[in-house]
């Protein structure tokens, strides 16, 4: 994936909730998530204190709706919590400059989507802030257990890592 840092975990849930705590999420923010998608995108936000708030999904391909993501924001949106879903990569472009107009992190949800790309030929989880990925047993790249996360920003991985590292970075 050509990302300088990479830290695992015990669970893709885990993943998310660290991302999302590196991310400034906490009581009275609130995380864009699509209403389709497993419930760990749900449950990671609302284990932060902020609350999840469900974007619809685009009836042809079951990914979460740019437009719908625009409505859905407010004042306390902090982060935009991408899904790609059955291997189909979100309208990244789209997703990215919506993020960039209102100040936003992009958290991207690839446990379902290894190796995917964009219409730029980018892959899933090097497009947002932080990528994540399960590698529980229904997932498409899997060793039992376990998630990772990745991203650039060496500041935001030393975040992530003590949130999962019981303090140390």
């Amino acid at each position: 994936y050509k990302v300088p840092y990479a830290i695992t975990f015990n669970s893709g849930t885990s993943t998310l909730h660290a991302a999302l705590i590196a991310l400034g999420c906490r009581p009275g923010t609130e995380v864009l998530t699509p209403a389709l998608t497993p419930l760990m995108c749900g449950l990671a936000p609302y284990y932060t204190g902020a609350t999840p708030v469900c974007v619809d999904s685009l009836p042809d391909t079951f990914l979460m709706d740019p437009i719908d993501i625009e409505r859905k924001i407010t004042e306390n949106t902090r982060v935009i919590l991408v899904t790609h879903m059955y291997g189909g990569v979100c309208d990244m472009d789209a997703i990215m400059k919506i993020a960039k107009k209102y100040n936003l992190s992009v958290l991207e949800d690839c446990a379902q989507c290894h190796m995917g790309k964009d219409n730029f030929d980018r892959l899933v989880g090097t497009i947002g802030d932080v990528g994540s990925w399960s590698f529980e047993n229904s997932k498409q790249l899997t060793c039992g257990d376990g998630g990772i996360v990745t991203c650039s920003d060496s500041a935001l991985a030393t975040k992530i890592r003590k949130t999962g590292g019981l303090g140390f970075k």
